[in-house]
């Protein structure tokens, strides 16, 4: 499943990172608050649960994308951080997987099946174009994109390389970086980057279905890592 590429801009999902980081750093000037009780009986691993354990936050999904916010602005709380991650990525990410798992499944198929046949930038070009792939002529800023797309394709390692499927809240993506401009901060980094999604829906119907599902989600809340309690999304009810 793949879809014209209509806009250079793919973080719909994921609030960008000026404001993000902005905003970041005034909250840590402000302390990051002392954590609340967790309700017990959580499994090693496991950051929050919730609904029976229907979605379960692991420490897996959580630390590589708080290592890059950090590599980004070392300044910005943890918790902070946490919040941001959860509520505008990975939360949306694990309700999807379990509403959508055929549909998910056919889209890192689809994206598995040309990643096998395109394993540098300029095979993804030649061939990713025919299913929608681009390389649009103004470069991308990290916040245009999906945290850990972002973190792919900014780092200089990368240049000429050709991503695995990269999963987001709406499906996948497969990436080559270009080229890199480094700016004056990270977040002012610019990237010319060839990018190929693989969408689930129509980004106006993933909307529509995610704001409700988080509101389901909102009192359901099994139970939390004490150190992370304090540093949940606001629209989530503690336990009690």
């Amino acid at each position: 499943m793949t879809a014209p590429i209509r806009t250079r801009r793919y973080a719909s999902r994921d609030r960008g990172l000026v404001g993000l980081l902005a905003l970041g750093a005034l909250l840590t000037s402000c302390g990051d608050g002392a954590a609340e009780p967790a309700a017990p009986g959580l499994p090693e691993g496991v950051i929050a649960s919730f609904d029976a354990g229907r979605i379960v936050v692991r420490s897996t999904d959580v630390d590589p994308l708080l290592a890059y916010l950090e590599e980004l602005d070392p300044t910005m709380g943890r918790k902070y951080r946490f919040r941001e991650l959860l509520d505008q990525h990975l939360l949306p990410l694990l309700l999807a997987r379990d509403a959508f798992p055929t549909e998910r499944a056919y889209a890192l198929g689809a994206a598995r099946s040309l990643r096998e046949v395109a394993d540098n930038s300029l095979e993804l070009q030649r061939k990713g174009v025919l299913v929608g792939g681009e390389a649009p002529e103004q470069p991308f800023a990290r916040n245009d994109l999906p945290m850990p797309v972002a973190d792919f394709a900014f780092r200089p390692e990368n240049l000429g390389a050709v991503s695995p499927p990269i999963e987001t809240a709406d499906g996948y993506f497969l990436v080559a970086p270009l080229d890199l401009e480094p700016g004056l901060t990270p977040v002012a980094d610019r990237a010319r980057i060839f990018v190929v999604r693989y969408p689930t829906h129509a980004a106006e119907d993933f909307d529509r279905w995610l704001a409700p599902a988080k509101a389901a989600l909102a009192n359901r809340l099994d139970g939390v890592d004490p150190q992370f309690a304090d540093a949940l999304p606001r629209w989530i009810r503690a336990v009690r």
